[in-house]
């Protein structure tokens, strides 16, 4: 069964990006405006969420041991946010932003993506030469 749903979703998520790809090409020739592919880009995304979620409930349902390391998977990723959120600022001036038209707000949430974005990737270099070194030793 879970085979079965695997299947299912891969296939899915891989037609949804020959959609993205098609919807794009149909872009760049000018045959689709801009509101055009905004809407058919938030549906896409609204539909590949909902696919990989229900992929991955189904998954954890027939799996305990995977929901709980989804659990702590989580987790994680909530404390990486929390601590980019906590470091990130408004570096802009309000001058500054209103000539961006952004709020501070807004200034902030992108420091924090920003932030977690270095955070998980030194995560990722840290984890690879672990798994490097550990290999070369056994």
């Amino acid at each position: 069964m879970i085979d079965k749903i695997h299947n299912i979703t891969r296939w899915v998520l891989i037609a949804l990006l020959l959609i993205g790809a098609i919807v794009g090409v149909l872009f760049y020739a000018g045959s689709l405006s801009e509101e055009t592919l905004i809407n058919l880009g938030i549906a896409l995304i609204i539909v590949a969420a909902a696919v990989t979620i229900l992929g991955a409930g189904f998954s954890m349902a027939s799996n305990p041991k995977s929901a709980a390391m989804m659990g702590i998977s989580l987790l994680l990723f909530a404390i990486i946010f929390g601590i980019a959120y906590s470091v990130a600022g408004n570096q802009f001036t309000p001058l500054q932003l209103e000539e961006l038209e952004i709020g501070a707000t807004t200034s902030k949430l992108v420091g924090m993506g920003l932030y977690a974005t270095y955070i998980s990737f030194g995560i990722a270099v840290l984890v690879i030469l672990y798994s490097t070194v550990v290999k070369v030793i056994k």
